[in-house]
């Protein structure tokens, strides 16, 4: 259960060491890997893609509900036997909490992640950026989603022990 702490306090640590460097430098339009990641500070006071653009009272509330939640599946799971569920569901809290600080503290999130190619591949997404807290809550998700899907084990079985029925004689 340690390393799921660290997993959080690691990822919080992370995300806001990146942003503030990034909010002491603002670079705009800085390529790396080819060209692969720009660097373009942008202060996005909307969630993803900025949707609900200034509605700070919502995105809390939101926040706060995904905290609840989150602490509620995290009480009554097996993590102990489910390590990739209690991995992402770590890196989901990290994430939340990365981006909630900057909400409380900026009245908004600091972005700087760009990739170009992805808004040649998706056009829709238009100039989409984000920040290392993002990045956890995406893997983190993935990792759940893993989990569900492939590794519960009560959905490979398709029943439960108690369940199941004994063929008649």
């Amino acid at each position: 259960m340690i390393y799921l702490i660290a997993i959080i306090g690691g990822s919080i640590l992370i995300d806001q060491l990146f942003k503030y460097i990034a909010s002491i430098y603002q670079p705009v339009g800085v390529s790396i890997l080819g060209g692969f990641i720009e660097f373009n500070y942008t202060l996005n006071d909307g969630a993803s893609y900025g949707i609900f653009s200034g509605s700070q009272l919502l995105l809390s509330l939101i926040t706060v509900i995904a905290l609840v939640i989150l602490g509620f599946i995290i009480a009554k799971s097996n993590l102990k036997k489910n390590k990739i569920f209690g991995i992402g569901l770590a890196l989901i809290l990290g994430g939340t909490f990365g981006n909630a600080i900057d909400r409380v503290v900026l009245g908004s999130v600091i972005d700087f992640l760009h990739y170009p190619w992805l808004a040649k591949i998706l056009p829709s997404i238009g100039n989409f950026s984000n920040n290392p807290a993002d990045l956890f809550l995406f893997f983190g998700l993935i990792l759940v989603v893993i989990h569900i899907l492939f590794l519960d084990k009560r959905k490979k079985s398709g029943r439960n022990k108690n369940s199941e029925t004994k063929p008649k004689s």
